[in-house]
């Protein structure tokens, strides 16, 4: 059996709340609480208060860890950081174009556009609108425009 005071010390931890109502229910039943008590103050059930008893016994304080630890991203933060400064070479950048660049260099493959999306959001650019202004304006068109307005 392992140590009160690694149970202690685990809860003084401060570690995720999951895990301290784990920590917290056995350790009350090992300062003699009854489980009708333990059940009032934690708001849990009182299989989980012997389920995590008996697996505290058999496994020690490393019982109470969650188990998941996420996924893992496709990218790195520095690959990330070598997009966001290729994207900044880039006068107007395309999602085809990212998604060229990313397969070519790091040779992954979004199965959502989102992704894409994201990484020029955060380079500051929208994938609706990529170029400076619309390719079909007329810049002359724009200082008539306005020379007219100046005239009335």
């Amino acid at each position: 059996m392992v140590s009160d005071s690694s149970l202690s010390a685990f809860i003084a931890s401060n570690p995720d709340a999951r895990e301290l109502k784990r920590a917290l229910a056995v350790q009350m039943t090992l300062l003699g609480l009854k489980q009708g008590a333990i059940q009032a103050i934690l708001g849990v059930q009182s299989s989980f208060i012997s389920t995590w008893k008996q697996r505290y016994l058999a496994e020690g304080v490393a019982c109470f860890r969650l188990g998941y630890k996420g996924s893992q991203p496709y990218l790195s933060a520095d690959q990330r950081t070598q997009i966001n400064a290729w994207l900044a070479t880039q006068s107007h950048p395309s999602v085809a174009s990212l998604a060229s660049y990313i397969q070519t260099q790091f040779g992954v493959v979004f199965r959502s556009s989102q992704s894409y999306y994201d990484l020029l959001a955060q380079a500051g650019y929208s994938w609706k609108k990529t170029q400076a202004r619309h390719p079909k304006t007329d810049p002359q068109q724009g200082l008539d425009k306005r020379e007219a307005i100046k005239k009335n």
